[in-house]
């Protein structure tokens, strides 16, 4: 339902659609972001094995801006999910749980990248991922945003030079 309806949907009407009471979805997800988290866990795992691979490889070539169109894709997969991805930073939130190996993962990612000139040396790997999120909560179809993702990534320096 998140991903047809986005994540703003009435939980009643996830409870509903899945043939369980309010009670026993309460009982399962607390909150919203209880079941968000749920949701992002799988994809946070696939972006901290991406990251470690890319922490390991000979060169990082391009796989910086690679990591981050994946982790755009993610963050958009769910309309509205851009929104509750502010909740990384709450060290109390279920959703900063949930992807807190990955954070850290690719914080490791984006000091490789820094240190081999691939990042600008005055962003912090936690702002890096941020025009991405300004361009999921942005208007417009998902493909309108693509040149304004490669114009981000190229302000923290982390296109290729055949991008």
């Amino acid at each position: 339902m998140f991903a047809r309806l986005g994540t703003d949907v009435p939980l009643e009407a996830v409870a509903q659609e899945t043939g369980v009471g309010r009670g026993t979805l309460y009982r399962h997800f607390p909150s919203r972001e209880h079941m968000l988290a749920a949701i992002m866990r799988d994809n946070a795992t696939v972006l901290e094995e991406k990251a470690r691979e890319l922490i390991e490889a000979p060169k990082l070539s391009d796989g910086l801006p690679n990591w981050l169109r994946l982790y755009d894709q993610f963050a958009t997969d769910f309309p509205g999910m851009s929104a509750h991805i502010g909740g990384l930073t709450d060290d109390e939130s279920p959703l900063a749980d949930a992807c807190a190996p990955m954070k850290d993962s690719f914080s490791r990612l984006w000091d490789r990248a820094q240190r081999e000139g691939r990042a600008r040396p005055d962003v912090m790997a936690t702002e890096a991922p941020r025009p991405n999120q300004l361009l999921a909560e942005g208007p417009g179809d998902r493909q309108d945003c693509k040149p304004y993702l490669n114009i981000a990534l190229e302000g923290l320096r982390v296109l290729t030079d055949d991008q």
